[in-house]
């Protein structure tokens, strides 16, 4: 009887570890958006950004950089992503959005990535855009 008992626990624990690990399997990566585009926005301070959809896709990571932030902060040893900035987006069937709050006359490259929720950054991003300079007018930033 003892022994009967014995196998059974070491056998629901075995059993039970292979459905643990069967739940905390990862899905696979999702590939990145294509297509990404920034222009100027209709507001000053704001970018419009358009990408190919990637179906599946939980949620949209937006990045970006102002070209004078990157350089100052390379050349004074630091590493980069100190100035790289993101959002998260849930993926509710867009292919765009707008980014507000830039400074205008500024230069800008952006990039979008998925990850399966808000919290978490993407495995795979895009291509970097190509520079854009934001067309000058009254600052949206109030000090």
């Amino acid at each position: 009887m003892k022994r009967t008992i014995i196998v059974l626990l070491l056998l629901s624990t075995m059993i039970g570890g292979a459905i643990v690990n069967v739940s905390h399997a990862q899905p696979p990566p999702l590939p990145s958006p294509t297509e990404l585009v920034a222009v100027d926005g209709v507001a000053p301070g704001t970018v419009r950004l358009t990408w190919g959809p990637v179906d599946g896709a939980p949620y949209y990571h937006i990045g970006w950089v102002a070209t004078t932030d990157l350089r100052a902060t390379v050349a004074a040893g630091r590493p980069w992503h100190e100035v790289f900035r993101t959002m998260a987006i849930e993926n509710i069937g867009q292919s765009g959005h707008t980014v507000a709050y830039l400074v205008p006359g500024e230069e800008y490259r952006f990039i979008i990535g998925i990850s399966q929720d808000r919290f978490t950054h993407p495995q795979v991003w895009s291509k970097w855009t190509a520079p854009l300079t934001l067309a000058t007018g009254p600052s949206v930033c109030s000090a």
